[in-house]
């Protein structure tokens, strides 16, 4: 072993190779930013050790890190990396003094090898790990089993795919956030070892508000095998060929498991149920699980689904009923945010929600094909009639046991009633057209409606939403940027009483032409959205023109 008890500094490319043994500090190292210290072993920093990486550590055996606060210090730049490059070797990190180790820059590349389910080559942690900078898969894995991987306020990943990633038993892939603050995109490359041999069920969380509490999120895949079969968990009638109803969690999950992702304050309370959350979630299951769901029409359709409580780290037992489980996806967007229609299913592709508001577990949902559908919904819309009432019509290809119709309506598209009852033609296979017309409204008041499908076993479906109004005069508004400021995605919503073409072309401070599009509005409310992924944070403004009238919206795109 080679021992050093003196300061010394390193400097441009100077490398010092250890030859295959340990290199031990107990005095002070300092790396600077154009050093190198290269050891061809492991390296021991002792409790009274001291040392500050500004430019590279290369390291071939063990990394152990004796202080009490388990850290290294940092400058403010250089590249301050720490690379475990042992490859075909088992490198560990450890902090015996310390319940974390942490780094400014972890590279590994070492990647992982298992013998008979136990660690044989990668580098593997005995310790929470904390990056405060980056951590880099470059093909290799940190293999954490039950600990955690903590990224910090402006911690990222990067170059993980499949089996170069965080690889985890019972550990959690946590995330700090800015309190009170939105953040942009967080990547949880999550490996689950010892789920189906091992898994790559990564998570995408991009967190648009959150509240002023929050200082953590914590991601973590758990296995159940146990789940149950749970049917009629929501429906969807404005996607796939005649409106496939019948999205149910079932055997997708009970083969595969869900994630549980919490989000908690400084002092570890769990803040699932608090209210201020707006982020959107996608998550990564497996094609495997995916392929179990068949389609009668060829295609597959998959949602999002949350559980609505959990307790402590017990995984919660099957559901009793539909209503344990709720739709992850927002009501205040298109009813079937969060279901995608994939032919094929591609694992870089994913499972996305939007606009959700509240943590706890998720799994996925998928469409059992049309057998057992009570309904195939044609067509659902509400029109005015007369500028005096509204009627809801709709048809149905295929009726199974169909008891009738409940026609629900909202003024905010949120909250609905129960406005009459439509009785349905019990088995049928030829179309049938039914209508309700809503007398009950007022002038210049945008009503949503949606129909609750009953069958005569007391099973129900909820429909779409769709809307409409009468007009005592000409209405016309437009909203400001929603969300703003906003990280990668916005829009303008336009309630109109008539039919309006509408162009709105987004400049930067430069008079540059970031974004431009022409529409129709509809008679009603019309979002009009913009993808602003691949514009540069700054001040844009929104010029909107209709009627030879011109409105001015500004918008503001912030990331870290």
């Amino acid at each position: 072993m080679r021992k050093l008890y003196m300061i010394f500094s390193l400097s441009l490319v100077t490398v010092l190779a250890a030859n295959g043994q340990a290199f031990y500090n107990a005095g002070t190292v300092t790396i600077e930013g154009t050093g190198l210290l290269y050891v061809d072993g492991a390296v021991e920093i002792a409790s009274t050790g001291s040392v500050t990486n500004d430019g590279v550590m290369e390291i071939k055996g063990d990394y152990t890190n004796a202080r009490t606060d388990g850290a290294i210090s940092n400058g403010a730049s250089g590249e301050r990396i720490v690379k475990l490059t042992g490859a075909g070797n088992l490198q560990t990190i450890s902090s015996p003094n310390a319940s974390s180790v942490s780094f400014y820059e972890l590279e590994t590349q070492n990647p992982a090898t298992y013998i008979a389910g136990s660690p044989a080559a990668g580098v593997q942690a005995t310790t929470n790990i904390v990056i405060n900078g980056e951590v880099i898969f470059n093909s290799g894995a940190l293999m954490m089993e039950n600990n955690d991987l903590i990224l910090g306020l402006n911690a990222t990943s990067s170059g993980y795919s499949g089996f170069y990633s965080a690889h985890f038993t019972s550990g959690s892939f946590v995330k700090k956030v800015a309190t009170g603050q939105p953040s942009t995109v967080h990547q949880f490359p999550y490996y689950k070892r010892d789920f189906n041999g091992g898994t790559y069920l990564p998570a995408t969380l991009r967190l648009n508000t959150a509240p002023v509490q929050a200082d953590e999120i914590r991601v973590k895949f758990e296995a159940n095998s146990n789940l149950g079969n749970i049917f009629h968990v929501g429906g969807c009638s404005n996607i796939g060929p005649g409106g496939n109803q019948n999205i149910m969690l079932n055997r997708m999950v009970e083969n595969f498991g869900v994630w549980r992702i919490d989000a908690e304050d400084a002092s570890n309370n769990n803040l699932d149920n608090t209210s201020g959350w707006e982020y959107d979630l996608t998550l990564y299951p497996t094609a495997a699980a995916l392929s179990n769901l068949t389609s009668t029409y060829g295609s597959e359709y998959y949602k999002l689904l949350r559980i609505a409580s959990h307790s402590g780290n017990t995984l919660l037992n099957a559901p009793g009923s539909s209503t344990d489980w709720t739709a992850s996806a927002t009501q205040s967007g298109t009813y079937c945010d969060g279901i995608v229609e994939i032919a094929a299913y591609s694992q870089a592709t994913g499972i996305t929600a939007t606009r959700l508001n509240l943590f706890s577990r998720f799994g996925g949902a998928g469409n059992e094909g049309g057998a057992s559908l009570p309904i195939e919904l044609i067509s659902l819309e509400a029109v005015p009639v007369d500028n005096q009432s509204i009627a809801v019509n709709w048809a149905t290809s295929i009726e199974i046991n169909n008891k009738g119709f409940e026609v629900l309506r909202s003024t905010d598209g949120d909250n609905f009633t129960t406005q009459g009852w439509v009785d349905g033609n019990g088995n049928s296979t030829v179309q049938h057209n039914y209508s309700f017309l809503d007398k009950n409204v007022v002038p210049n008041q945008l009503y949503y409606y949606r129909l609750r499908q009953v069958d005569n076993d007391n099973n129900a479906e909820l429909t779409h939403i769709v809307n409409a109004m009468i007009t005592g005069s000409s209405v016309f508004t437009i909203s400001d940027f929603i969300p703003n400021p906003t990280t990668n995605s916005t829009r303008i919503e336009i309630v109109s009483s008539d039919v309006k073409h509408v162009s709105v072309v987004i400049y930067n401070t430069l008079g540059q032409i970031i974004s431009n599009q022409e529409v129709d509005t509809n008679v009603g409310t019309t979002p009009i959205n913009f993808d602003m992924t691949e514009v540069a944070s700054g001040t844009y403004y929104g010029v909107i023109k209709v009627d030879g009238e011109e409105y001015n919206k500004k918008l503001v795109i912030a990331r870290q």
